[in-house]
């Protein structure tokens, strides 16, 4: 046990005080029923003594209480803790146009935009994060790095720089992470305890045809792929700006609406042929659930080790104080 504000304590002090005072004040009671007889104790309880004595010493109870509250005290408790295994996690976002579909709000790319900048901030400090982007080509936004704020920079980037290419190359996304895994071969030598894997989030759909000879490469790092598809049953068209910033949408030779359809056969194939695992998200709330589980299935427990805590004990406090004043109410 300690105190965060043992000066508090000296009002403990004044609980002697308190007794006196209220013993001067029983001892007046008495002397004013002895001269008004016994019509005070028929109209009130406080007339008598025992109700006198239970309803000081609760008030007394929530004195010392709120003294103790004021002191700010803390239980020292011991835990094990696991240690886990440090991971180097790629993410792999697809920025394609069929990600601007709106069938998730605001759309699938600003879903999963907002979610990994909330996960990114989360993570434990010892993890690093890379984060590569990908469409007909594939860009390499960030290496990896332990600084949730260069992932968040790279994150608002995205929705500030919209990327004009069409198509979407899922192999070249593949290929990317794997060079920001390789870029730190010798980190990984040097520091065993970190685990990579990478993240997929798109909505299936492939142009290219680099991913099979991706997957092979993939397979062969032995680097594990977990795929989180992103896209409502039914599809949606695709917005894309003009040159003036107004928003048209996707069309065939016909001029009618591209509708961008939700690939699941693709980003299972990935998961499986890599031995992740495959999740799906119908309304984009569920993006950061399948994160953490992804997170939770990734992350080894070294051992346990020993760590101080201090629990604190004034909410306690003051909620039993509560209690004991409500009660002298009461009996009053």
């Amino acid at each position: 046990m300690r105190f965060l504000r043992p000066e508090w304590l000296w009002l403990l002090g004044l609980v002697p005080v308190l007794i006196v005072l209220w013993w001067r004040y029983l001892r007046y009671k008495q002397v004013m029923r002895q001269r008004l007889g016994d019509q005070i104790s028929a109209v009130s309880r406080m007339g008598k003594i025992p109700y006198a004595v239970f309803s000081f010493v609760l008030t007394a109870a929530v004195f010392v209480l709120l003294v103790l509250a004021l002191t700010h005290p803390q239980l020292r408790t011991f835990k094990n803790k696991p240690i886990y295994r440090n991971i180097d996690l790629v993410f792999l976002l697809d920025v394609s146009p069929s990600m601007y579909a709106q069938d998730i709000l605001p759309s699938r790319i600003e879903r999963a935009r907002e979610v990994l900048g909330k996960f990114v901030v989360r993570k434990l400090d010892v993890d690093r994060v890379a984060l590569v982007t990908f469409s007909e080509t594939s860009v390499i936004l960030s290496y990896l790095t332990t600084d949730p704020q260069n992932i968040l920079f790279y994150l608002d980037f995205i929705r500030a720089e919209r990327q004009s290419l069409y198509g979407t190359n899922i192999g070249a996304g593949l290929q990317s992470g794997l060079v920001v895994l390789a870029k730190d071969a010798e980190f990984q030598k040097r520091n065993r305890d970190h685990k990579q894997f990478l993240i997929l989030l798109s909505d299936g759909e492939d142009h290219g045809e680099e991913l099979e000879k991706s997957l092979d490469a993939v397979k062969k790092a032995e680097i594990r792929i977990h795929t989180v598809g992103i896209g409502s049953k039914g599809g949606a068209p695709m917005p894309i700006p003009d040159e003036r910033g107004r928003i048209t949408y996707l069309t065939d030779e016909r001029g009618v609406r591209i509708i961008s359809r939700f690939d699941e056969a693709t980003l299972r194939q990935i998961a499986q042929a890599t031995r992740g695992r495959f999740f799906r998200s119908f309304t984009g709330e569920d993006i950061e659930e399948s994160l953490e589980k992804i997170l939770t299935l990734e992350r080894d427990v070294l051992g346990y080790h020993n760590v101080l805590e201090h629990v604190e004990l004034y909410p306690e406090l003051l909620l039993t104080g509560l209690v004991l004043f409500l009660v002298a109410i009461l009996v009053a």
